[in-house]
């Protein structure tokens, strides 16, 4: 890395080619009706020589092939790429002028970049612990040397805060969001999905761009924000990882606060919400779960009181508003997120078997899972889980005390015949009495 430093550094060739490129073009290539004069200009300047060699001997006078469309330069961009990752997995103490040079010289070329807020979006994704506990300058200036070189101007749309964090310089500069930003990040995620004509989008070319509407661009954008806020001042002596883990979850709370707080506005917030922590890592979304565990484990927010009108019920009680509330958050949670966070629903319903006790617990679980059944079983923990989940119905059916079994054997029927096959039947037969085995009939 020391001789690519220096040639990329302290040698001039690359430099001048870059620095001449970027003054005389712009990457709006479709506006430049000069484009491929300039282009030409360039390779006067700075010939590049191709041409088809049939044996070793070249011979004198030969003719090369123009180039019309591409150059050293744009072909470096890729070999940038690749090169800041590499930086990054280096040890700080090795990496971090040479990263800092790097970012601050070739900066330029990422507004030729085919696809340069989806690049920044995944190396923040991808290398959050890294950039969030070791290199939090050379985060700030990435974004920053990123987003300033774009001509869609994307720093138009970051928050006030957001900016003045990405301008400080001092390696060690903390910043912590105002109580209403994260109120602020969410209206302004949802206005954008409501809208259907952004003209402040109006100077964005979405057929050149690397995203094709102004719902993923902001939700990129937002996400991006929400990577970058700093570590809190907090107690020494403890792993970084653990205490990004914590200050992660406690994000993703309080975006779930906000659905939950604005009963009024909850559909259409729990979208937006559950579309913005679907597009950051995994522990964000734990919240998820968090609120699902905590709603089943207190029954005073679980239920509502019961009452001889709500006898006829299931379980004879009525789930809560709370409960509904987390119960829709959930559903849109799932509809928009990948498979590396529904995955993790199996592992939360064998870890908290214990709280599904009651009927109501038991179909609130299975209405949960029930529409992703699908997706979410396909791996090796599929079994175990689907059997936990017979194992509680079981445990229900064998007290007689179910309000309704007809619906337990049904979900169950559909879970042996539709997703899991012959896999349950040994099971069944071990631990159903004979008097609902019948219904399952094999």
């Amino acid at each position: 890395f020391f001789l690519i430093y220096n040639l990329l550094i302290k040698k001039t060739h690359l430099r001048e080619r870059v620095d001449f490129l970027l003054s005389r073009t712009t990457p709006n290539f479709w506006l430049q009706a000069d484009w491929s004069v300039t282009h030409a200009a360039y390779h006067t300047k700075y010939p590049e020589h191709q041409h088809f060699i049939k044996n070793d001997f070249i011979a004198p006078n030969t003719a090369y092939l123009p180039t019309y469309y591409t150059n050293l330069c744009f072909r470096f961009i890729p070999v940038l790429d690749i090169l800041l990752h590499r930086l990054i997995e280096l040890p700080p103490k090795n990496s971090r002028n040479w990263t800092i040079d790097i970012l601050c010289t070739y900066s330029g070329l990422f507004a030729h970049h085919d696809t340069p807020i989806t690049y920044l979006h995944d190396t923040l994704f991808y290398y959050d612990t890294t950039l969030s506990t070791e290199r939090d300058l050379e985060k700030r200036v990435l974004v920053r040397a990123i987003l300033e070189s774009q001509p869609t101007k994307p720093l138009d749309f970051l928050s006030a805060q957001f900016i003045n964090y990405l301008k400080s310089d001092d390696p060690i500069c903390k910043w912590e969001p105002s109580p209403g930003y994260y109120l602020e990040l969410v209206f302004k995620m949802n206005d954008i999905i409501k809208k259907t004509d952004s003209k402040e989008f109006s100077h964005i070319e979405w057929r050149y761009n690397d995203v094709g509407n102004p719902v993923c661009f902001m939700l990129y954008l937002l996400s991006m924000e929400l990577l970058c806020i700093p570590l809190p001042q907090t107690v020494l002596n403890r792993p970084p990882a653990e205490l990004l883990n914590e200050h992660r979850l406690s994000i993703g709370s309080k975006l779930v606060d906000i659905v939950l707080c604005n009963k009024a506005l909850l559909p259409e917030l729990a979208n937006t919400v559950a579309l913005m922590l679907s597009a950051l890592p995994v522990a964000f979304s734990q919240t998820i779960y968090k609120n699902i565990a905590e709603i089943l484990s207190d029954t005073a927010n679980f239920y509502e009181v019961e009452s001889e009108s709500t006898r006829g019920n299931l379980a004879g009680v009525l789930w809560s508003s709370k409960a509904h509330n987390v119960l829709i958050l959930v559903h849109s949670f799932f509809q928009h997120c990948k498979a590396d966070k529904i995955g993790t629903l199996p592992q939360f319903v064998n870890e908290n078997i214990a709280l599904f006790s009651t009927e109501a617990q038991v179909v609130y679980i299975l209405k949960l899972t029930a529409p992703f059944l699908c997706h979410l079983f396909r791996s090796p923990v599929r079994n175990p889980t689907l059997c936990a989940m017979y194992q509680a119905m079981f445990n229900l059916l064998s007290e007689q005390t179910v309000a309704n079994p007809d619906l337990f054997v049904d979900f169950m029927y559909y879970i042996k015949y539709i997703i899991a096959g012959g896999e349950l039947k040994p099971m069944i037969e071990k631990h159903l009495h004979s008097c609902l085995r019948i219904f399952l009939r094999n």
